[in-house]
């Protein structure tokens, strides 16, 4: 998180839910439980409570370590709950006085902030707020981790099978640059390549070699892009470095042991820059040959060139000649190979069934969920996340061919018997409880774009919001104008009514703004409530949390931005800004000017995680509610109907393969996945590294 620098504590707190604590041995026991007692209580006003274990050990240190510990953890707490800062709205006794208020003394308010350039504010003296009971406050369990523990996450994030977070990495370039590479657990190999590109990246600034990491000459490409501040995913140009001498030295010998030409044409115009960047002809004629035939536009040779064309003749055994060494790119184009050759359909699927023990583990889940799925998207548009750094939905036209339901069931089949197999050889799991709940929770994929937040999830994700009769949501910036508002649709998603800076009271659906913030050097929040059964009961299914740079640059540039969500009982009393009633806080920190986090589905009361970007759209009155309604409510489609592959069914197919003894309660269980305990949807890193082998 961007208020909390790296180090061994924050990683532990962030990345374990657990204090780092080291003590030497021999140390003489101590009793401090009162000190303790009083740790514990700032814990739970920020929604926090201790484990078990965590109690008894504070209990044994000395007054100036627990005050230590204490210090540095309720720091980190603060800054996950978004509680280190101040929270001013426009409207001290918000929501009560936004309720009372008159439309025009709403209105003159604004105008005078306005037109001051947003200096002035109205004047109203804050009112005691009574005290409340807040029933619905989920406290969640700090506990206490080791050393071993911590760079057990290095591991894993290593460990990866597909792209991680932004601060992720940041955690990866902490281990290298501050320990030595004997001190960390290296894990046997790393298998996502942007991964590889940040070791590879650092090892090169170090001085050391690469020609053990990298595979072939996109690795290449990664690292230079890496070093060169820009995206990894390869999605967007970057504007390569000016390296030195020794860093060209060093990419001209990797490259001079992996380059193909096929590599080159991947992302030509990329390397041609990053060619003249290296001044590759001073240190390798096979390369600099490659380099100059890229440069002149001369024709590279490429296998998927070869497929492509064979593909458009109808040469369709061709094509699976060449894809039986191409595993990977053979499971994506399954479907596109059985819809334009129906009468091959047969020998398709057969030579599949020959290399799908060479397809990654995430790609044949991503198979099994499309044809699972297939005959939902003849009916509906689909929507898929494509990488790079700003995640966006894209919707693509529904499929107007069918495929024979027989085909379909025997490709589930060759993937299911495959996954099996695969997951067969891993260690037994003994007893295990699997929360039905996880259904609702979509395999985690192209997190590189992810906003960090208190607990990361997969988008698409649906987590239940409680009884609690408000939503409350909060949006805190320093820097120019951004705006939160709030809109509703019905079942058929079409959007029937807003809160926003244009309608700071909407009666009907009992949603109300705490007024319109504009110019923040010291920062600003603005805050919307919204009664849940007062909107259902006025026909809103679903609420859409939406953030907007009316004024300013992207999010990214602004000093801070940070956004959430509580949900609240006594809306009308305590603090407006509860840290313990907290579900959700996450940076935006994305290269855009809308971003919608998370959708409520007030009628199965749940929250369904989104974490997207959208075009931002403007009209004479700027970019809002109004200017949005079209992609906020085709986005809105997209993410209640995502088809991925669940969480509950991974690790059913991990169960059954590993010899698992099914219990009904999560006490009774060696192994438990659920939604708040054991492997849970927040264990991205887990779930990447050791179920999706």
């Amino acid at each position: 998180m961007k208020d909390l620098k790296l180090n061994l504590s924050v990683i532990g707190l962030t990345k374990l839910k657990s204090v780092f604590i080291e003590t030497p041995d021999n140390t003489v026991v101590h009793s401090n439980t009162h000190l303790v007692i009083s740790v514990a209580h700032e814990f739970m006003n920020l929604g926090y409570i201790m484990s078990g274990e965590l109690y008894n050990k504070l209990c044994t240190l000395q007054d100036n370590e627990i005050v230590g510990i204490a210090k540095r953890t309720l720091k980190g707490l603060r800054v996950m709950k978004g509680a280190h800062v101040e929270h001013n709205p426009m409207y001290p006794n918000f929501p009560q006085q936004v309720i009372d208020m008159s439309l025009a003394e709403s209105l003159i308010n604004q105008l005078i902030h306005y037109w001051s350039a947003g200096t002035l504010l109205p004047s109203y003296e804050k009112e005691r707020r009574s005290y409340g009971l807040e029933k619905g406050v989920k406290y969640q369990m700090i506990g206490v981790c080791s050393r071993e523990d911590i760079f057990g996450v290095f591991t894993r994030l290593l460990s990866s099978n597909d792209s991680i977070k932004s601060t992720d990495k940041e955690i990866i370039e902490y281990f290298i640059e501050n320990y030595n590479p004997s001190e960390l657990p290296y894990p046997a190999s790393i298998p996502y390549k942007e991964n590889v590109c940040i070791v590879g990246g650092m090892f090169i600034t170090a001085g050391k070699d690469i020609n053990g990491l990298v595979k072939n000459a996109t690795d290449v490409l990664r690292i230079a892009t890496y070093l060169s501040g820009g995206d990894i995913s390869l999605v967007t140009n970057t504007k390569f470095k000016s390296f030195p001498r020794s860093i060209r030295r060093v990419f001209a010998n990797a490259l001079e042991n992996v380059i193909k030409e096929e590599d080159i044409k991947r992302h030509q115009n990329k390397w041609i820059k990053l060619f003249h960047s290296l001044h590759i002809g001073e240190y390798s004629k096979k390369v600099a040959d490659i380099a100059r035939k890229a440069r002149e536009g001369k024709a590279l040779y490429s296998v998927a060139g070869d497929i492509v064309a064979n593909l458009n003749k109808g040469q369709i055994k061709d094509v699976v000649k060449l894809l039986q060494h191409r595993a990977g790119d053979y499971a994506r184009m399954l479907d596109e190979l059985l819809r334009k050759n129906p009468e091959s359909s047969d020998m398709i699927v057969h030579y599949f069934s020959g290399v799908a023990d060479k397809v990654s583990t995430r790609v044949l889940l991503q198979v099994y969920s499309h044809f699972m799925n297939r005959k939902s998207f003849i009916k509906r548009k689909r929507v898929i996340f494509p990488k790079g750094s700003v995640q966006s939905a894209l919707i693509l036209p529904d499929y107007t061919t069918e495929i024979n339901d027989y085909v379909i069931e025997n490709i589930i089949d060759v993937v299911d018997e495959t996954l099996l197999e695969r997951f067969g050889k891993l260690e037994d799991m003994n007893k295990v409880f699997i929360d039905e709940r996880l259904v609702n929770c979509p395999l985690p994929t192209q997190l590189r774009s992810a906003s960090e937040s208190v607990s990361t999830v997969a988008r698409g994700t649906r987590m239940p919001i409680g009884d609690d009769s408000t939503l409350r949501f909060f949006v805190y910036w320093k820097g120019e104008d951004i705006d939160l508002s709030a809109t509703l649709h019905d079942e058929k998603f079409e959007q029937i009514g807003y809160c926003s800076y244009t309608m700071q009271k909407n009666s009907e659906y009992k949603a109300y703004h705490s007024g319109d913030m504009t110019h923040a050097p010291y920062g600003a929040t603005e805050f919307i409530d919204i009664e849940i059964e007062g909107a259902l009961k006025s026909g809103a299914r679903y609420i859409i949390m939406n953030l907007y740079v009316y004024a300013g640059p992207n999010f990214n540039k602004h000093e801070v931005c940070f956004a959430g969500w509580m949900t609240r009982s006594e809306p009308k009393s305590n603090e407006i800004f509860e840290p313990k009633t907290v579900v959700n806080k996450f940076d935006i920190v994305s290269a855009s000017r809308n971003a919608i986090p998370v959708v409520f589905d007030l009628q199965t009361r749940e929250a369904i995680w989104c974490d997207l970007t959208t075009p931002g759209k403007q009209h004479w009155g700027g970019n809002n509610v109004e200017s949005n309604k079209a992609s906020t409510e085709q986005v809105l489609d997209a993410i209640v109907h995502v088809n991925k592959f669940n969480l509950y069914d991974l690790f059913l197919l991990h169960a059954n393969a590993r010899n698992a003894e099914f219990v009904d309660t999560s006490e009774d269980a060696d192994y438990v996945f659920g939604l708040y305990d054991g492997i849970n949807p927040t264990n991205i890193d887990i779930i990447n590294s050791e179920f999706i082998v």
